[in-house]
């Protein structure tokens, strides 16, 4: 077979591996590859321009505009994504179609920072914009937000809309105000990130009281925890006993790893001796009580004296799936676990206790044993937030996005935020922040004390949060109750 035989699809997935800088060289080394470089529908520069902007080197992104060879939707994440300081001073994207300009500012910044001004172009918007961001960022002048914009929102529904000055804005003491009218000065203000974009995050305060109080925010929690966005608990309790062996009739691993059927017939299986490994999987639900499952692996001799590969591979593979999927597809390798020897099993002591996510420890007979817990998704009834983008850490909102950053709410059912609800108003505000490193911690303290917070309207309130759309009452430009 010649390489011209080879279908464009798999030349494109192969030539999605290479970095951009190969990709351009590739581009120009014969007419079809470079009908595959320039294809929209195939196009293999995302896969290298995604990377380049996750590991932020941005360097040959640079020039990238100024080659026709690159379809001009890629331009989209780019700007969507890469840091103000780079699209401002390095980059050349003045080839670019003004619509890319609108789609690039719809999914970067907040709707109600769009300023509609006569005889400005989609890409001078744009960079005003930007420049207003690292500016800020930079330097602690507010000239060009001289008002910032928050959203308080009451127990009966009531949205109050108000402005204070951006150098004297604090929403901790304006929140302690609040709480004090409502009577629930005596409760901790407890501060939630909502969701972080490129740019900017949003911010919630607000107080948890008893679920007996006449002061239940219900609004509240459904801006939090939209309904039927559930997190589960899993705890994954590994213990491996390679010294033991036991004596099994010829059907208990067939009944164990019910319904998988083996290959051989029952016959020519025989009772032996086996070496074989328990594992354990709890999955842990506060709005349930615990239960334990035990799965048996075995490996038993077929008349020929091999191992019967037939008899394990489906329940293995549900072994894996719900103790390794995740990190299989972060490490981007998995283990054959058919075969008796293999060190690499997914669910072996070697694989287990090097996992950065796990905890191994010695079990009370020297053996080892793993424990991890793991905050996943359950359901996913909301379509996923585009227009603004949030950040790979909540990829999923407003759906729950598995791990540390998505902390909107605490646990599920009855035992949600240790059985207290919200109560009383709750503000939220938006604060201009700079590209942090994935899984890093969200400090509430540190966060409040850096200002630099920026206009959050009812507009914007909408466009993160569309399922409250007609679930709020009266809307109020300022202080008061709107009478």
């Amino acid at each position: 077979m010649k390489l011209d035989d080879l279908p464009v699809e798999i030349l494109a997935d192969i030539f999605s591996l290479l970095a951009i800088s190969s990709l351009i060289a590739i581009s120009q080394v014969a007419r079809r590859f470079r009908a595959i470089c320039s294809d929209e529908v195939l196009n293999p520069w995302r896969a290298p321009i995604m990377e380049a902007l996750n590991d932020n080197t941005l360097d040959e992104l640079a020039t990238l505009a100024l080659r026709s060879v690159v379809p001009r939707h890629n331009f989209i994440e780019i700007l969507s994504l890469a840091s103000p300081e780079f699209l401002l001073l390095r980059a050349g994207l003045s080839h670019l179609h003004s619509n890319i300009w609108n789609e690039a500012f719809s999914r970067r910044f907040l709707p109600s920072w769009r300023r509609n001004r006569a005889g400005q172009s989609s890409q001078e918007e744009f960079k005003r914009c930007l420049w207003n961001i690292w500016h800020r960022l930079s330097t602690n002048c507010s000239t060009q937000q001289a008002w910032c914009k928050y959203i308080v929102l009451h127990r009966s529904g009531l949205i109050n809309a108000s402005s204070a000055y951006s150098r004297n804005y604090d929403p901790l003491v304006l929140f302690e105000t609040l709480k004090a009218q409502s009577d629930l000065s005596h409760l901790p203000t407890e501060i939630r990130l909502v969701v972080q974009f490129r740019d900017v995050r949003i911010l919630a305060l607000g107080a948890l009281h008893r679920s007996t109080s006449f002061l239940v925010n219900r609004f509240a929690k459904m801006f939090l925890h939209p309904p039927g966005a559930e997190s589960t608990e899993m705890e994954v309790d590994v213990e491996v006993d390679e010294h033991q062996e036991m004596e099994e009739s010829p059907g208990d691993h067939v009944t164990e790893l019910h319904p998988v059927t083996s290959r051989e017939s029952a016959g020519s299986i025989t009772t032996e001796r086996r070496r074989s490994s328990l594992f354990r999987i709890r999955s842990r639900s506060s709005s349930s009580p615990r239960r334990t499952t035990e799965l048996h692996r075995t490996l038993s001799l077929d008349d020929r004296g091999e191992s019967s590969r037939g008899v394990i591979s489906s329940g293995f593979g549900l072994i894996r799936w719900l103790t390794h999927g995740e990190r299989s597809g972060q490490q981007g390798s998995s283990a054959s676990p058919s075969s008796p020897e293999s060190p690499t099993s997914p669910l072996s002591p070697q694989t287990a206790a090097t996992s950065p996510s796990s905890h191994s420890m010695k079990g009370p007979q020297g053996l080892p044993s793993v424990k991890e817990v793991r905050r996943t998704s359950t359901s996913s009834p909301y379509r996923i937030l585009r227009h603004p983008l949030p950040i790979l850490q909540f990829a999923k909102y407003p759906n729950f996005t598995p791990g540390d950053c998505d902390q909107r709410w605490r646990g599920s059912g009855e035992l949600e935020e240790d059985g207290l609800v919200w109560a009383g108003p709750m503000l939220l505000t938006a604060q201009l922040t700079h590209n942090l490193p994935p899984n890093t911690p969200f400090d509430a303290a540190s966060a409040l004390s850096e200002g630099r917070f920026a206009p959050f309207t009812f507009e914007d309130l909408l466009a993160i949060a569309p399922w409250m759309k007609d679930k709020f009452g009266k809307k109020v430009d300022g202080l008061g109750l709107g009478i």
